[in-house]
């Protein structure tokens, strides 16, 4: 099973290699450009996590979810193999460039999916902590916010762009605040 920390590490390795960070830097304020670079192209971001953390993404909007990470076995059985039917999520993936408190609909669709890990990812413009904040009570409101916090699995990457530089700070989900990975 794949950690946040794992998955954090994976994504840091993917987005620091030179050529992709050098792609991200270009197009970091083109929404539509940077979410193809992130999700949809061929060999997109998630694409090399998955070969990373050794599983399958499935990347087509699968229930409102951006992207989902599985197990082969994860699919369900005797059922064509042009589509695709999960009876198990091992990672549901969430990326919203703008960071604003409407993220909680980003956070509503991780909270209602049965998985093993929920992951968030966008990019602050100015102060991150009245929205962090906003989704911390979010995620504290629902009913499985303290196993969410005692398995660690909600993973919130925040991506930064200045200077000429990208940061990215990893954050887990824990019931009393934020922790940085």
């Amino acid at each position: 099973m794949t950690t946040s920390k794992d998955f954090f590490q994976a994504w840091l390795n993917v987005v620091e290699q030179p050529e992709r960070l050098a792609t991200l830097k270009t197009i970091w304020s083109n929404y539509s450009e940077f979410t193809n670079e992130i999700i949809t192209n061929e060999n997109s971001v998630i694409d090399d996590i998955s070969k990373t953390i050794g599983l399958k993404v499935y990347k087509r909007n699968y229930y409102s979810l951006d992207a989902i990470f599985y197990n082969v076995e994860d699919k369900v059985p005797e059922t064509n193999s042009n589509t695709y039917w999960f009876k198990d999520i091992e990672i549901a993936f969430e990326h919203e460039n703008t960071y604003n408190n409407n993220l909680f609909q980003e956070v509503a669709h991780l909270l209602i999916t049965r998985c093993n890990l929920r992951v968030l990812v966008s990019y602050p413009q100015n102060d991150k902590e009245p929205v962090s904040n906003y989704l911390h009570k979010v995620i504290s409101s629902c009913n499985i916010a303290n196993e969410i916090s005692v398995k660690e699995n909600f993973l919130f990457i925040l991506g930064y762009h200045y200077d000429g530089k990208c940061e990215w700070e990893g954050w887990i989900y824990q019931l009393n605040e934020w922790v940085k990975i």
